[in-house]
């Protein structure tokens, strides 16, 4: 279903803008690490398709199932073969877990690489070999390269060696090497910073601890969105789970679980009273537990109450994955205009091959060279991969990656203004927020993206003269 659903819609905001990281290779870029662009730069040496820029997360994901699968097992030993099969159909009934694979984004990687490590963490509580410690390096390095949040990963084995009274360890080359080599590999982000003022840094401290003050309002608008996003079963059976567990923390499954998930859950959970966050932020600590949820769930399943709410969300959320997969396949429910989803991920190669032509129209009148302008940098992702390798600007002050790569306007800079507009609002010059930017602005042309004879969204252009701010 991933297959096919994965052909067709054009790339979201973070899709494009990881498809540029993999045209502009760099060490690292402005608000992630790495490792997602890379791997981007490996599926454009096949093709831009979109479906090959796809290909590579579902392999991700499809070894995150293997790996998930392969650990419900040395987790619980004694327990019945099909906890595994239940952790499995529990990630599924995420609303947003279900398309985990189709798009990638830097948790894709991330969650993988975590649960490789609680893999190769229990090797060596089982067995103390140098090569183990190695592949502990290798992974908590490609953890760095995935995300800065993978500093929890650390943390967490960090937390299972201590709760296993394994200190001893310490005394052997083994973890020092391990530690210098994920130093070696997370180098280059390190490397990049410093040749960038600690940009990446200062920006996720101030993303992760935006308010000034932590408020409950925001930690509760959080959560909510997290409950959305994984959805019920995921999300709540995981803290009940969590907390019925603890009287078995003497079982080893049970602490491994513990240190690998609490420290995401509770360090963003908290972080999120300062700024709400992205409801993705804790993948990688839902995931983990579901062994746990799940052998919780097994030991509970007698229960009429609970075996009916299970079965009924899992039958909802089938249905659901069908509508989404069909959906994104061939579109075919009646959405009112301006209401498709499908608008964001549709149209954008539509207005960057007319905003390159009325560029050309202008640049051929008296006047400096012209620019495309946006409003915001997820925009001008989209744009600018479809427009590629020409450049596009930001006009708002946010700092981003794309004031490194097309730099900033510049005062007597003028250029063609590309509004998006999803929500059918009348805009004119004179309503333009941005217009105030430019001595002069007028409108040129308006571009209607339609699908099943249904407005999706429209474009709209401006032409503007004398940059002022």
């Amino acid at each position: 279903m991933h297959l096919i659903a994965m052909m067709r819609p054009g790339l979201g905001t973070d899709e494009a803008h990881y498809a540029l990281y993999g045209l502009k290779l760099d060490w690292s870029y402005f608000d992630h690490p790495p490792l997602v662009g890379w791997l981007q730069a490996i599926a454009l040496q096949f093709s831009e398709s979109e479906f090959s820029l796809r290909v590579i997360s579902m392999l991700l994901a499809a070894a995150t199932l293997w790996a998930l699968w392969r650990l419900v097992p040395r987790l619980f030993p004694d327990a019945s073969p099909w906890v595994a099969v239940g952790a499995l159909a529990l990630m599924q009934t995420g609303p947003v877990l279900m398309l985990w694979g189709i798009l990638l984004i830097p948790e894709v990687p991330l969650v993988l690489v975590g649960l490789l490590l609680i893999h190769i963490t229990l090797d060596l509580l089982e067995k103390d070999r140098f090569g183990h410690w190695l592949l502990l390096g290798l992974l908590l390095g490609l953890a760095g390269l995935s995300k800065y949040t993978a500093v929890t990963l650390a943390l967490s084995v960090v937390l299972v060696f201590a709760w296993e009274r394994q200190w001893r360890v310490l005394r052997r080359p083994g973890p020092w090497l391990a530690m210098l080599l994920a130093a070696v590999i997370v180098s280059p982000v390190l490397l990049w910073n410093m040749r960038h003022d600690w940009a990446s840094f200062r920006y996720q401290i101030d993303h992760g601890t935006g308010g000034e003050t932590w408020s409950l309002s925001r930690l509760g608008t959080a959560e909510g969105q997290q409950l959305g996003y994984y959805g019920p079963l995921v999300f709540l059976l995981t803290f009940v789970a969590l907390l019925a567990s603890w009287r078995e923390r003497k079982k080893r499954g049970v602490r491994t679980t513990y240190a690998f998930t609490l420290p995401v859950l509770l360090i963003f959970g908290y972080s999120s009273g300062f700024d709400k966050g992205l409801p993705h932020w804790t993948a990688l600590g839902f995931i983990a537990a579901t062994p746990l949820t799940a052998h919780w769930l097994a030991g509970h399943w007698h229960r009429p109450a609970l075996r009916r709410i299970c079965l009924g969300w899992g039958g909802a959320m089938l249905l659901l994955s069908l509508f989404l997969h069909s959906e994104l396949t061939v579109p075919w429910a009646p959405w009112s205009d301006f209401k498709n989803p499908h608008a964001a991920l549709t149209g954008w190669d539509e207005a960057a091959r007319e905003s390159q032509r009325l560029q050309a129209e202008m640049a051929a009148t008296p006047g400096p060279p012209p620019h495309v302008f946006i409003d915001n940098w997820s925009r001008a992702a989209r744009l600018a991969w479809y427009g590629r390798p020409e450049p596009v600007q930001v006009l708002d002050n946010k700092p981003s990656q794309f004031d490194l790569w097309y730099g900033n306007p510049e005062p007597g800079d003028r250029g063609i203004l590309v509004v998006w507009d999803r929500d059918g609002e009348e805009i004119t010059a004179a309503t333009l927020s941005d217009a105030k930017r430019f001595r002069s602005v007028k409108f040129i042309k308006e571009l209607n993206i339609n699908i099943n004879d249904r407005r999706l969204s429209r474009f709209l252009f401006f032409a503007c003269d004398d940059y002022l701010d």
